[in-house]
């Protein structure tokens, strides 16, 4: 059976970090002695999955209402950290909610994926970042176990996703916005910028354009 070190960087670790006065060099310190103090072998199981032991993070993630997992990117190993750790902290603290790096149209198009299992969903929304590190066979795979793992909880208890992130793909963003566009006509005071967006194709190459005409329309329109 193969070990593998990781270093838990959990909710506790911030205020070491931010301690008032601390330099920088003084931070560095602290989380690397922190790091060193909190690391712990998660073994692994033949076919490759991670599963952390129990008991061994309870007492810290029980008392945090939000709990942050650190990566190196570009990582296989990083999906099966992820489900790892969703499984544990599952069930360990019956964490509801799923933050992404992700801004609000992928969140979206996830949440509605995970109501429906519609891969068509999945399979739109990667073939706008195609090129960059979330195209992977890996990321693709993780959503579906992520799919598996909360169909199998009471509706209740299911994971929402929550992007917190900007918008990183423009295009994509406007592709979804149009979907959600009702089929009314629109009121006259926002029917310019509604009708840019129903006329945004996927070939447009001008959906930069698009986004500042539609947060210049937001910004003359505001309190």
């Amino acid at each position: 059976m193969k070990n593998t070190v990781i270093q838990s960087v959990l909710g506790s670790l911030l205020p070491a970090m931010l301690l008032g006065g601390a330099g920088r060099d003084d931070s560095t310190n602290r989380m690397q002695a922190y790091l060193k103090q909190n690391a712990a072998v998660v073994p692994s199981a033949p076919d490759g999955a991670f599963q952390i032991p129990a008991g061994i993070l309870d007492r810290d993630v029980r008392r945090c209402r939000v709990i942050f997992t650190g990566e190196t990117h570009g990582m296989e190993t990083n999906y099966r950290l992820r489900h790892a750790f969703l499984s544990y902290l599952k069930r360990a603290a019956g964490i509801k909610y799923l933050l992404l790096e992700a801004g609000p149209s992928q969140a979206g198009t996830l949440n509605r994926y995970l109501q429906t299992g519609d891969t068509t969903l999945l399979d739109e929304m990667y073939s706008y970042v195609q090129g960059t590190l979330e195209w992977t066979q890996e990321d693709y795979a993780f959503w579906q176990s992520v799919y598996a793992f909360n169909n199998g909880l009471p509706a209740q208890e299911r994971l929402t996703v929550v992007g917190i992130d900007i918008e990183h793909q423009p295009a994509y963003a406007l592709a979804r916005l149009k979907t959600l566009l009702p089929s009314e006509t629109p009121p006259g005071r926002i029917a310019p910028q509604i009708n840019l967006v129903r006329a945004f194709s996927r070939n447009d190459r001008t959906y930069f354009d698009i986004a500042a005409k539609l947060s210049s329309g937001l910004e003359a329109d505001g309190p």
